[in-house]
């Protein structure tokens, strides 16, 4: 077969089975296409058929017994995603055209939101956020690893106070005050 019919039959499929949608983390989103079968050979047929880019992985039953395990494909890099769908678009249904337009407009809407502090001139309590009130941090762990964080630090001083004055009274009398009460 001509590889344009390929592409033609891997739009077909993708049109019937195929899942565009977006996934959501801590940068962001970012558009991701799915589809899953029972039957390798189609996923094998279709990751070839649109340049062998995504993955394709194998995915447990939920419920052993009533349903099938299954293979699927799956493409998130935004640049192998690009490019799928620009190979399926003119072969495309108008329903995955338009799954796939809203899931562009909508991670390109939550895009901004990954660097929406760097241009902040001062914190949310109004301190300047520029010489030795800037706090600069760069987390190895957690849920902002990799980020680059700007902080107050007069707010930053602020909450050390007040978490210290709770740590105290949570713990109750210190040893001085016992002490004393017994002498």
């Amino acid at each position: 077969m001509s590889k344009q019919t390929e592409i033609a039959w891997a739009a077909g499929f993708w049109d019937g089975e195929g899942c565009t949608s977006l996934e959501r983390n801590s940068r962001g989103a970012y558009p991701r296409m799915t589809v899953a079968q029972v039957d390798f050979r189609s996923i094998w047929r279709f990751q070839a058929a649109v340049g062998n880019v995504g993955h394709v992985r194998n995915k447990k039953s939920q419920l052993p017994g009533k349903w099938s395990p299954q293979i699927v494909w799956s493409c998130s890099k935004e640049a192998d995603v690009l490019q799928v769908c620009s190979l399926l678009w003119p072969y495309l249904g108008d329903v995955k055209r338009e799954q796939i337009i809203k899931c562009r407009k909508e991670a390109e809407a939550r895009r901004p939101a990954i660097n929406r502090n760097r241009d902040k001139k001062e914190c949310k309590r109004g301190h300047p956020l520029s010489g030795p009130n800037l706090i600069v941090r760069h987390p190895l762990r957690g849920p902002n690893a990799g980020r680059t964080l700007r902080e107050c630090r007069e707010c930053q001083n602020a909450l050390s106070r007040r978490r210290k004055r709770q740590a105290l009274s949570d713990a109750g009398p210190g040893l001085f005050e016992v002490l004393s009460e017994v002498s």
